[in-house]
């Protein structure tokens, strides 16, 4: 997975194409753990609701869940945070100051992949 997802002053970026080739069990902790980290929410969302986002990255539709706004472009898959969820908060991140230093992932970890 480390190939094919990079962050980006605090959004994840996916690989559109290498996603898509990837087995389901993958793609859906992929966006499970993809939306905890934009969101820094530490409980993934609801699995009939990542279903349903599954699917509709799928088939390429932007869609809003878990305090994030998912956005399916030719090339990537961004994954970031949505207005609403941060429109109150003192830096506008959702609280992450970390964004002006390159962010590591161990993606292994990341995607709970031993």
């Amino acid at each position: 997975a480390q190939e094919f997802c990079k962050t980006e002053h605090g959004d994840l970026l996916i690989d559109r194409a290498e996603f898509q080739k990837q087995h389901s069990e993958l793609q859906y902790r992929l966006i499970s753990s993809a939306l905890k980290w934009v969101s820094s929410n530490p409980y993934r969302p609801r699995f009939s609701t990542l279903t349903f986002a599954l699917e509709g990255v799928l088939s390429g539709k932007t869609q809003s869940l878990h305090g994030c706004l998912v956005r399916v472009h030719k090339n990537e898959i961004r994954i970031t945070r949505e207005f609403n969820a941060v429109a109150k908060t003192k830096n506008g991140f959702g609280g992450r100051s970390d964004l002006g230093r390159k962010v590591e992932i161990s993606l292994r970890k990341w995607a709970n992949i031993a």
